[in-house]
């Protein structure tokens, strides 16, 4: 799940002494960290950040200005944390290692709740993210745990963007019942849809 997370919303300081997450989901950051302490044994606090602290952002799917909500930031000072995730992230792309489904599920999950977003008007859920790599290695792990997507590219000004969909009721079912968001609002989502 973390290095779920860390591919998405979460990252590693260029320094390598940090592993942070900044999200506006109170419950994604509590989850995070509570993952977090069940790897490496140390309670990191959530710090929240009030809204009139942050200024508008341009959101990199569309391009425009949004108001910032509430941040919550989860932050891991550990130098040897870093360099072991990093290693684990480096042998995944480079497939040197076997992830069973569990763990492809726990990855998937992070990966979601970072970066995708559920539209129950359509039935779907669409993956986001800039790095090729990631779309084709979400594509393929969701494909071993049985549900197919597409892999769309759209040309922005500020560069390409890659998603990843899938849109049929089974394959919504099949993806709450295998991997499942622990953000509440995007969970609620993806049971509404029956």
């Amino acid at each position: 799940y973390i290095i779920g997370v860390l591919l998405g919303d979460g990252h590693i300081s260029k320094d390598n002494k940090f592993i942070v997450l900044n999200t506006i989901d109170k419950d994604f950051a509590e989850n995070f960290a509570s993952n977090i302490y069940k790897w490496v044994g140390i309670k990191v606090n959530i710090k929240e950040r009030i809204k009139e602290d942050i200024t508008e952002n341009s959101s990199i799917y569309t391009g425009k200005l949004y108001k910032c909500k509430n941040q919550f930031k989860v932050q891991l000072s550990s130098k040897d944390a870093t360099i072991i995730l990093k290693t684990k992230i480096n042998h995944i792309f480079n497939n040197e290692i076997n992830l069973n489904n569990e763990c492809k599920s726990s990855f998937l999950r992070g990966m979601f709740d970072s970066e995708a977003s559920v539209f129950k008007n359509h039935y779907g859920i669409k993956f986001f993210n800039k790095k090729l790599n990631i779309i084709n290695l979400v594509h393929i792990l969701l494909n071993d745990l049985g549900i197919q997507s597409n892999i769309y590219t759209t040309n922005r000004e500020y560069g390409t963007l890659y998603s990843l969909g899938f849109y049929k009721k089974e394959k919504l079912i099949k993806f709450r019942d295998v991997i499942g968001f622990s953000i509440q609002r995007k969970q609620e989502r993806l049971m509404s849809i029956r």
